[in-house]
């Protein structure tokens, strides 16, 4: 009965004293001293414990006290006590969890890059952008070259995901990249241009605290940079081309 009790919530001595209480009945703390084994000090904390719990209570006669236990229903009072404060704590956790969480990215100061190989490769990269972003992020692309459409189909269904996300995404095309263009404007991207002249076959995706570079070729290689500083550089160099680019 005792590991029952315990199970319920009581600890060791609370189970015991609760348990000789039903069956003594009103009495003095030093009866159940002596019936228990406990010393006084442990008695009194379990005792005031215990009537916390609601599950015993006292009277004084003639200025002595005599505890006794209180209905055992009481225990069942506790559980739903302890469900609605479990209840309210969830729900704590979860409304500072989003807040806890930033913090806790935001302090990793390490650098961490990862290269991608091949066209399985580079869907690795643009599927963890995918991931990252959530609705109202930003995400910022320039540098993206012609022989980039070798992957416009992805990229089709790439910008669709992101307009469902509702991610707020500008990009800066080279002139020729005809299909790309088209598909960033239907699903919502802000779109500028700039002539093939300030275009090198590397294209740079900016998002949250990452930078991906990937350099378009016959076997194309993506290089995926996480740390804060380096995306807020690459961000600022972005901002200076918007400016210049044109619609």
């Amino acid at each position: 009965m005792n590991k029952k009790l315990e199970k319920l919530g009581l600890n060791e001595s609370e189970s015991k004293i609760y348990l000789k209480l039903l069956g003594l009945g009103s009495c003095k703390a030093g009866i159940i001293a002596k019936e228990v084994k406990y010393n006084r000090t442990t008695i009194y904390k379990s005792l005031d414990s215990l009537i916390k719990k609601g599950l015993v209570s006292y009277v004084i006669k003639e200025n002595r006290k005599y505890f006794e236990a209180a209905n055992p229903e009481n225990l069942k009072e506790n559980l739903k006590k302890e469900k609605l404060e479990l209840e309210k704590k969830n729900k704590l956790a979860n409304e500072m969890l989003p807040s806890l969480k930033e913090l806790y990215n935001d302090s990793k100061s390490e650098q961490e890059a990862n290269i991608y190989k091949g066209i399985k490769g580079l869907k690795a990269i643009f599927n963890d952008i995918l991931s990252t972003l959530k609705s109202g992020d930003e995400y910022f692309c320039f540098g993206v070259p012609k022989n980039a459409e070798q992957f416009w189909g992805y990229f089709d269904e790439f910008n669709k995901i992101l307009k469902k996300n509702k991610v707020k995404s500008k990009i800066i095309f080279d002139e020729r990249v005809k299909k790309n263009i088209d598909s960033c404007q239907k699903y919502g991207y802000q779109v500028k241009i700039l002539s093939q002249e300030h275009f090198t076959p590397a294209e740079v995706n900016i998002y949250k605290n990452k930078v991906a570079i990937v350099l378009w070729s016959k076997n194309p290689i993506g290089f995926l940079i996480k740390d804060k500083e380096t995306a807020n550089s690459f961000r600022t160099y972005f901002n200076l081309m918007w400016n210049i680019a044109k619609k």
